[in-house]
């Protein structure tokens, strides 16, 4: 039970975060702390469980963040250039392109690492791997907290509706990304207070 401790410690505390305020990144944190946790005390426990499935789910697991990677660095570079492609080439829509690239590079510098015998060039990897592994972790608890977020019931008695903005394409026209966002928020500005089942 000692093991299953700290997942329900920082569970506890990303559910009182939220009741306080849903909008703070440290309840996504702390969500991400309670995962990582009870993932590492399912592995534990498995790996005391002498069977076939349980060894079929450990390899499972250790193959899978190397596979997971190499699959978000495809979806970024092909998100990269469907950003240049509908959204114009500047540089704001150049990030996951560069974001994907750089998971290459950083994989790339792993495996090269692991065949030269440089002490210099071991150094480095691992550094790069440590920040790589910190940042990945903010990212995931970001994108894993906000596909939770969405999902929470809207207030409905607001008074406003902010829509995030972006670059217009010639200074004029309202590029796709900005459309779809204008879209979605239309139907909210006719809302009532009372109104049920608007979920904007």
């Amino acid at each position: 039970m000692l093991l299953y401790a700290p997942a329900i410690l920082f569970l506890l505390l990303a559910g009182i975060g939220v009741l306080r305020d849903r909008r703070r990144f440290s309840n996504a944190v702390h969500l991400g702390l309670a995962v990582t946790f009870l993932a590492f005390a399912l592995l534990v426990t498995l790996g005391r469980a002498d069977s076939v499935l349980a060894e079929a789910v450990l390899i499972a697991v250790v193959l899978a963040p190397a596979l997971a990677t190499l699959v978000l660095a495809a979806l970024l570079i092909a998100n990269g250039f469907k950003m240049l492609r509908k959204e114009g080439r500047r540089l704001a829509n150049l990030l996951s392109l560069l974001c994907g690239v750089g998971i290459l590079a950083v994989v790339a510098l792993l495996l090269a690492a692991t065949q030269a015998d440089s002490p210099v060039l071991l150094t480095v990897a691992r550094t790069v791997f440590l920040l790589s592994c910190y940042l990945s972790f903010l990212f995931l608890c970001f994108i894993g907290y906000a596909y939770l977020y969405g999902r929470l019931t809207p207030r409905q008695d607001v008074d406003y509706i902010v829509v995030l903005g972006s670059g217009l394409l010639g200074g004029t026209r309202v590029p796709p990304l900005l459309a779809s966002r204008l879209d979605r928020a239309a139907p909210c500005t006719n809302a009532r207070p009372r109104a049920a089942g608007r979920h904007c």
